[in-house]
């Protein structure tokens, strides 16, 4: 075991930013007496059922502006909170615009014993006796190694965490480049997420780490967690809630090694991820259990119902008596719901603020995990809670129906909320103000406009009636997403959109578990929501997964096979009068297509050069001073699950990439 799990740190301003880890206090390395109970005081320090101490742990945050720590603008002292898996996290003010820093924790109390341990072992190469996720100092010329989880040092008499790098944003009006990623979705089954490997090497400047970041169902790393209608009818307790979501959290920073026993993968799954750079981070419908609790403002009476029971399935209703909840109690007030929240927030560098809304009881009292961050001139990022507020997912009884329509087009049915709604377009209207050159908008579902799934499945005849995995292939809304779900207010948003004449707009999204680039239409006139139009300025994307099922089911990774799919979902959205997959070719400010297996893919810039349903990926995006937005997908190959390949099999290489110069008119 590590003594320390992983590090991470997120939601930077110009002044501040928040700072994470969690400590193993349950290593043979934090408990000098081998694993008996430590006597300090004449007091027994006992551990709970999980082997963890029930002491808090003092840390040390260490914050420099080199990766060496030569120069430590600031130390801070800081407990693990036993209550919260030992998890230790702190906001640090002071901080200067637009700064690089680095971090690490450190864990300063006597460990003796392990120290004259080393002291016995010095001069033998240390991989004889440490274990593969720990470092060692063995002399006076060397340096903790930065990548490394926990590193000793017998100098200090400490046991120091990897190295973690933040920025801080700069001034709302710095004439400054921004560079930041974006993806989602870390199935377990899918460890250790391989695609994620060397961000350090892109120099992110922020990362949207964009929902779905645990998934709730098993996989040969743990089971599924308890469903959690079961704590919502009290037959399990709101602490085992919790615990099992820890669990699945623990997982994304732990190598598949320390949790199967007979493998020996030491790649520590996303704790090179976080340790990356800073991440804004939201979250999606697995961290809420894919259950009822996934839609925050449905009425509360839904979340303790069974997986099915009167239209109402899991995660959704086909009851047109839900679609609005008008009950004034919320899913979000929930014990239940707050409980599987709390270890989201718990596992995430982000301490959200509760929300002073009293006009609006779907919103008051709740946390808010919605921001947006001035990027200097050029960028406004916007990072949206999509979870909390819904109404009712519109559950599709065959998923082949087209009956979400008209309740879709229900102008009371709300994703954001009221209060989040306001907050948006303020925002949008204050990036406009400040002369912002990008806006950038994460949502955890993408708001494209995409087929009802019961027209593209007859529509797609053959392809669909004898592929069993279809789903994974097509790009039509189930119920859950904004055009399929919740059509009138992305509507409402897209018109303020235009009415203001915000342009280069862009929204990013993940959760389909494929990359598809597409312009985004919408409905001029409420009255009329069938007529769309393209939205000026303004295009979509989605990426990811890190690592999630779908692309699994291709395993033809050519590029012909790829085009192939890309037509013929472009031509049957053509077939539906939807807008097909890929940017127009003559999208204004278009340039530089490129596309792994295409060399002519800047004259063709046909639908398989904007998507990629067959990769494990991210998206890097790049601003200059001179506007210019560059894009580009880097990823691997999907493999199966449960399969936990190692670092020697897959190397994250580039998808595709575009770039568009932006309307400054």
């Amino acid at each position: 075991m590590t003594a320390f799990t992983g590090v991470a740190a997120g939601d930077a301003t110009q002044q501040s930013a928040i700072f994470w880890t969690r400590v193993e206090s349950n290593s043979s390395l934090m408990n000098q007496e081998g694993g008996r109970p430590r006597i300090k005081n004449g007091a027994v320090r006992r551990r709970n059922a999980s082997g963890q101490t029930s002491t808090a742990i003092p840390l040390i945050l260490e914050i420099a502006t080199d990766e060496q720590f030569r120069n430590v603008i600031a130390r801070k002292d800081v407990k693990t909170d036993p209550a919260r898996d030992h998890i230790a996290k702190t906001e640090v003010d002071g901080l200067s615009p637009g700064t690089d820093y680095f971090y690490r924790w450190k864990y300063s109390t006597p460990i003796l014993t392990m120290l004259g341990m080393i002291s016995g072992l010095r001069g033998r190469d240390p991989e004889d006796w440490m274990p593969s996720n720990f470092g060692v100092v063995l002399s006076s010329l060397d340096e903790p190694n930065p990548t490394m989880r926990t590193t000793i040092d017998p100098r200090s008499r400490t046991m120091i965490s990897r190295v973690g790098r933040l920025s801080t944003t700069p001034e709302r009006q710095a004439d400054v480049a921004v560079r930041f990623g974006h993806s989602g979705d870390a199935d377990g089954l899918f460890a250790p997420y391989l695609a994620m490997q060397n961000l350090v090497e892109q120099d992110f400047d922020f990362f949207f780490n964009n929902g779905d970041t645990i998934y709730e169902t098993a996989s040969d790393l743990s089971p599924a967690v308890s469903a959690s209608e079961l704590a919502v009818r009290g037959e399990i307790t709101q602490n085992r809630l919790l615990q099992d979501y820890y669990t699945k959290y623990r997982e994304t920073h732990q190598p598949v090694s320390e949790l199967i026993d007979g493998n020996t993968n030491p790649f520590p799954s996303l704790s090179d991820f976080y340790a990356a750079q800073g991440n804004f981070t939201t979250w999606d419908n697995h961290e809420t259990g894919n259950r009822q609790l996934q839609s925050g403002g449905a009425p509360a009476s839904l979340a303790a119902l069974p997986e099915t029971q009167g239209g109402r399935p899991r995660g959704g209703s086909s009851q047109t008596s839900d679609d609005v909840n008008t009950s004034g109690r919320y899913v979000n007030q929930l014990p239940s719901f707050r409980t599987i929240q709390q270890a989201f927030i718990d596992y995430q560098p982000i301490d959200p603020p509760l929300i002073d809304a009293p006009d609006d009881p779907r919103s008051h009292g709740t946390r808010q995990l919605y921001n947006a961050r001035q990027w200097g001139r050029h960028a406004l990022a916007i990072n949206l809670d999509t979870r909390s507020y819904r109404d009712a997912r519109l559950y599709l009884p065959d998923q082949r129906s087209d009956d979400s329509g008209e309740r879709a087009d229900n102008p009371a049915r709300t994703m954001l909320g009221a209060t989040q709604l306001a907050w948006l377009k303020q925002t949008l209207l204050d990036g406009q103000a400040n002369g912002t050159t990008w806006t950038v908008i994460s949502t955890s579902v993408p708001i494209d406009q995409v087929a009802p799934p019961g027209a593209f499945i007859e529509a797609s005849g053959a392809a669909a009636a004898d592929n069993p995995d279809f789903y994974n292939l097509n790009l039509f809304d189930d119920g859950k997403g904004w055009f399929g779900g919740y059509r009138s207010e992305r509507d409402e948003i897209l018109r303020f959109i235009a009415d203001n004449n915000i342009r280069n707009v862009v929204f990013l999204a993940s959760d389909q578990h494929l990359v598809r680039v597409n312009e985004v239409r919408y409905a001029p006139d409420p009255a009329n929501p069938q007529q769309m139009q393209q939205l000026p300025g303004v295009f979509s994307m989605v990426t990811g997964p890190m690592g999630a099922g779908g692309p699994d089911v291709i395993t033809d990774h050519s590029y012909a096979n790829i085009e192939q799919i890309s037509d013929f979902i472009a031509d049957t959205q053509r077939e539906l009068g939807v807008d097909p997959l890929g940017l127009d070719p003559a999208y204004p400010g278009l340039h530089d297509v490129w596309r792994a297996g295409n060399p002519d893919a800047d004259i063709d810039r046909s639908p398989a050069d904007f998507h990629s349903p067959d990769t494990f990926n991210y998206a890097a995006f790049a601003i200059g001073t001179d506007g210019v937005l560059d894009v580009e997908l880097l990823g691997i190959p999907s493999y199966l699950p449960n399969t936990f390949p190692g670092t020697e099999a897959f190397t994250p290489e580039p998808i595709l990439s575009f770039s568009i110069t932006p309307d400054l008119s």
